[in-house]
């Protein structure tokens, strides 16, 4: 099985292209740019309609566009929904297994290979019995 390499939940587009502000923080109009460009990469659609916002709101959904982009790329090991990382989607679905099922979810694995796609882990969970107080 491939080893998993663990990599941060942050933008390394964002963070290595992008100065440093005073007080730590980044200067928003270069994220603004940045966003602007994944959101244009990835979704066509997401930034045809983002032009119906005003320009504050449109800058802030391509900011979120463009976190949420990066988060689902590296749970898919993707660039911007490129090739997909079969064996570490599987892989990762497998460790995930591990850490739900002590924890009493019922764990099963849909295998979607002949999509082109890794497959999905679905996980449930009976709870408890709902007591109401007297």
């Amino acid at each position: 099985m491939k080893k998993i390499r663990p990599r941060p939940l942050v933008a390394s587009m964002v963070v290595s292209r992008t100065p440093r502000a005073f007080g730590g923080g980044r200067d928003r109009s270069e994220l603004v740019e940045l966003a602007g460009e994944s959101i244009a990469k990835g979704s066509k659609s997401f930034a045809a309609a983002s032009l119906l916002f005003d320009r504050v709101t449109r800058e802030r959904a391509h900011l979120l566009y463009a976190w949420c982009r990066r988060c689902d790329d590296i749970a898919d090991g993707q660039d911007h929904g490129g090739t997909l990382n079969l064996e570490g989607v599987t892989a990762f679905g497998a460790m995930m297994r591990a850490e739900l099922e002590p924890l009493g979810f019922d764990v099963r694995w849909i295998a979607m290979r002949e999509t082109g796609r890794a497959g999905h882990i679905v996980a449930t969970h009976r709870g408890q019995q709902r007591v109401d107080d007297p």
